[in-house]
């Protein structure tokens, strides 16, 4: 019986072992790949903020004649400005998620044109500031311009 109580603590011990590895190096991700090599964009248009609640999604305005490089700049750009927010709350997950609409005046497109989804390590904002590598290396894009442009109408 005493045999098997050990038993069971060394598999809680091994799970839990795994389980912060597998944490420890996903949040770390960023930090090992500092010479990622990034796409060559356009210049970044002008943004405004649709939806922002410090948490881990912002939601922002582009124009609706943007190019697919623009909003590829304009998106990367969003995500640098407000990753290190003091306020914003990365405590449930550690991705800073920018999703962009096509806007003219105040009329805004139903699909998204575009989303960044961008790995935040867990540190203090003043020391993600601090950091020397390109955060930015591993970021996810997906692209969506012409089903944003065809719900606009």
């Amino acid at each position: 019986m005493r045999q098997f109580r050990f038993t069971r603590i060394r598999v809680l011990v091994f799970i839990a072992s795994v389980y912060l590895g597998v944490w420890v190096f996903s949040s770390l991700q960023p930090l090992l790949h500092p010479t990622a090599i990034r796409r060559a964009v356009a210049q970044p248009v002008r943004y405004t903020i649709l939806y922002d609640q410090m948490d881990t999604i912002v939601e922002i305005g582009v124009p609706l004649d943007v190019t697919e490089d623009e909003l590829w700049a304009t998106m990367d750009q969003a995500a640098d400005e407000h990753q290190d927010d003091a306020a914003r709350d990365f405590l449930t997950l550690s991705h800073l998620v920018v999703v962009a609409y096509l806007t003219s005046g105040e009329k805004n497109s139903s699909q998204p044109a575009g989303v960044l989804r961008r790995n935040v390590p867990w540190l203090d904002p003043v020391r993600r500031k601090a950091l020397a590598v390109d955060r930015g290396a591993d970021d996810h894009f997906s692209i969506t311009l012409a089903e944003a442009r065809q719900s606009f109408r």
